[in-house]
């Protein structure tokens, strides 16, 4: 069934069009009645053609298409859509949209309804008490969603309801409530997340608390990131390199020195550009050295990535030597560390080269490092991705729009797209770009 426009929305976005040229409010008036139909493609369509006559993009068009398709989103049949679309106007802070949320804050899905709640925590009378309920709902998303939501906005007033969510059986909710105590830990807690780090059955439940831990700036620590080195899970292992990045202390960059000394190479590395961050180590170009010459592409590529951290003779000569790698996002890796350097000549020409590339993720990839560089070419790449036969091609090429910070027609054209998830996707990063 087509759903017509809010009268909210439908004042909000006719408001929008006041000062406009009359040519304008025709297109943008076409567009709210396809939209008001439920056309999107049509809507879509009507804007690609009041584009061309324009000749540039018409910001207050794009709004109104973004957030229709949000406002639409909010009625999906699908709770992840629902959901979607919630967390994306409260995170852009789309007030007129603000009722429309409201009305799910009683949703008989609680996953809806805690994102709706959560939302609206402070501006609703009736949404601290659905999300303090919501913390005890059968569905474990319910519960994590409802615990980021208080930890964000509740904070240390709402302690008696997050710290118990420490224990709860599911990982997701244990990863948000450690996140939302460390904002507030003091010693005791600060020692219940260390705990958690050493003994939790999770491994992303031990790195979120070795990162909560960092975030503190809690010293002392040391030994506890020394045993989380070895950890299995390698997030877990990159956590407690920040954690010993961020004590700072003789005895923690003694540690980072061990580790970039060890066999443990993606450990190694991150340890290795600590150590530059935090000072002249003469020791880190050999570990770099010894990323570039492994076997496993990963480890070169995150060598080149890590390398502007290096005296800028080194970063320039591996760098030189990412360019000539056999693999393609290694020497994408390299351009992008030639083009921190301000060495665009030779970095410009592999990542022209990449556009050419039959494999999407590496013409995506070239496309963003492009654009930045103001090349019309790349902008015209990411739009035939975004409109990809193939979805997940159409999902990087949309996502990669957040690293380009351009509006394309391509990204336009995914507000009509056939999955709905991709719609609020789409529509939320056009708003954030605006």
């Amino acid at each position: 069934m087509r759903r017509r426009i809010s009268a909210l929305l439908l004042v909000t976005l006719t408001v929008g069009c006041g000062a406009a040229s009359p040519e304008a409010r025709r297109a943008r008036g076409e567009m709210r009645d396809a939209l008001g139909a439920g056309d999107a493609r049509k809507a879509v369509s009507l804007y690609e053609s009041w584009r061309a006559e324009r000749g540039e993009d018409d910001p207050a068009a794009l709004r109104l298409l973004a957030r229709t398709t949000l406002w639409q989103a909010l009625r999906a049949q699908a709770s992840a859509i629902q959901t979607a679309a919630i967390q994306a106007i409260e995170r852009l802070e789309i007030e007129e949209l603000a009722p429309d949320v409201a009305e799910l804050v009683a949703a008989d899905d609680d996953v809806v309804a805690a994102a709706a709640a959560a939302a609206l925590l402070t501006a609703h009378p009736q949404a601290p008490r659905v999300i303090v309920d919501l913390l005890r709902s059968d569905n474990p998303e319910a519960r994590a969603i409802a615990v980021d939501g208080i930890g964000r906005k509740a904070g240390e007033h709402a302690r008696g309801d997050l710290v118990p969510m420490l224990n709860d059986p599911d990982p997701r909710v244990r990863r948000e409530a450690v996140g939302a105590v460390a904002r507030f830990a003091d010693d005791g807690e600060l020692e219940r997340l260390a705990a958690m780090a050493k003994a939790d059955k999770d491994g992303s439940v031990r790195a979120r608390a070795l990162r909560g831990i960092a975030s503190r700036h809690a010293g002392g620590h040391v030994e506890l990131a020394r045993g989380a080195a070895a950890d299995p899970f390698l997030g877990a292992r990159f956590a407690a390199v920040d954690l010993l990045a961020r004590d700072g202390s003789p005895e923690a960059l003694a540690a980072l020195d061990q580790l970039a000394a060890g066999k443990d190479l993606p450990i190694a590395l991150a340890s290795a550009a600590a150590r530059l961050r935090a000072g002249d180590d003469p020791a880190a170009a050999g570990v770099f050295d010894r990323a570039l010459a492994a076997a496993d592409w990963t480890a070169r590529a995150a060598a080149l990535n890590s390398a502007s951290a290096m005296p800028r003779p080194l970063a320039l000569r591996f760098g030189g030597r990412g360019l000539v790698d056999r693999n393609d996002e290694v020497r994408l890796a390299a351009a992008r560390l030639l083009i921190h350097l301000g060495v665009t000549t030779q970095a410009r020409k592999q990542l022209e080269a990449a556009l050419a590339s039959k494999d999407p993720a590496i013409r995506i990839d070239a496309a963003v490092d492009l654009l930045r560089l103001g090349d019309p070419r790349a902008s015209r790449t990411l739009d035939q991705l975004a409109r990809d036969p193939v979805l997940e091609v159409r999902r990087a090429a949309v996502g990669a729009h957040a690293s380009a910070r351009r509006v394309t027609p391509g990204l336009v054209a995914a507000l009509a797209d056939a999955d709905p998830a991709l719609r609020v996707q789409a529509s939320e990063l056009i708003l954030e770009l605006l």
